[in-house]
C-alpha cells in the first residue's frame, strides 16, 4: 500500500482521491488550484476546441449553438460536451493528436474554430492552427487560481519521507507545489518521493530534483494510475 499524493483542482479531487482508495492506497489531499470562470466576450461561432472540463463547464456550457462541432482532448471533456448537449464531439488524446485531425479532417474553409480555455495552457493550439492558414482564437473563460498552501502537515510528511508517490495533471499544479515545497524548505522529500505527470510536456516542468519520474503512456487517468503503480 502506498501513500499518494493529489494536487488536482478541488472540485475534480474528491472523485480521483476515491478511484484510489478503493485500489487500497492512502489518499491525501493538497489541491494546488482551483478553476475560477473569468470574464470573456461572447464568441458564438460553429467550430469549438475544450481541453478539459473547466473549458466545458465554463465556456462551452453557455454555447446556444448546440449544432456546433466540438473537438475536445480527453475523454472527460469530451464527455462533458456530450452531457451539455452537443452532439458532433470528436475526441481525441491530446493537442498532437487534435492537430493531426484537424489537418486532416477539416479544412480553413469550414470556418472559424474558438477554443475554450484556461489562462495557462501548455500548448498554444490556436498558434499552431494559425501558422497553416486556419482561424483559429483562444478564448480564455476560466483561470486556475493558485490555493494558499493551507496543510503544512503534508509538507512535513512529504519531507519526511512519508509519501510515496504524487500525481499531476497540469504544468501549472507542478510549479505552484514545488514553490511551497521551497517556501517550507521541505526539499528532502524529493529524495524519497516520486512523481507521476500525465504527458511529457507536464514532466518538462518538473525539477530535476526529483529522484524518481513517470509519465503515463497516455493522457488519461488510467496510464496516470498504472505509471504510478496503483
Amino acid at each position: 500500500m502506498s501513500h499518494i499524493l493529489l494536487t488536482r483542482p478541488q472540485t475534480l479531487v474528491k472523485d480521483t482521491a476515491t478511484k484510489i482508495e478503493a485500489l487500497g492506497h492512502t489518499v491525501s489531499i493538497i489541491p494546488t488550484s482551483n478553476p475560477i470562470a473569468v470574464e470573456h466576450p461572447p464568441h458564438e461561432t460553429t467550430n469549438y476546441i475544450v481541453s478539459s472540463r473547466h473549458g466545458v463547464n465554463l465556456g462551452l456550457s453557455m454555447v446556444s449553438n448546440k449544432g456546433a462541432r466540438v473537438f475536445a482532448v480527453g475523454e472527460k471533456a469530451g464527455a462533458a460536451a456530450s452531457e451539455a448537449g452537443f452532439a458532433d464531439v470528436v475526441v481525441v488524446s491530446d493537442a498532437d493528436a487534435l492537430l493531426a485531425v484537424i489537418e486532416k479532417s477539416f479544412s480553413p474553409e469550414d470556418g472559424a474554430i474558438t477554443h475554450l480555455c484556461g489562462a495557462h495552457i501548455s500548448t498554444n493550439i490556436c498558434a499552431a492552427l494559425t501558422r497553416d492558414g486556419y482561424d483559429a482564437t483562444a478564448n480564455v473563460v476560466y483561470e486556475a487560481t493558485a490555493l494558499p498552501l493551507d496543510d503544512k502537515g503534508m509538507l512535513d510528511a512529504f519531507k519526511n519521507g512519508d509519501v510515496d508517490c504524487v500525481l499531476f495533471y497540469s504544468a501549472r499544479a507542478v510549479t505552484i507545489f514545488e514553490g511551497w515545497v521551497k517556501e517550507a524548505g521541505a526539499a528532502t522529500g524529493f529524495k524519497h518521493c516520486k512523481a507521476v505527470v500525465m504527458s511529457r510536456r507536464i514532466e518538462a516542468a518538473l525539477s530535476p530534483n526529483w529522484i524518481k519520474t513517470a509519465v503515463a503512456e497516455a493522457p488519461n487517468e488510467k496510464s496516470l494510475f498504472k505509471a504510478a503503480g496503483l
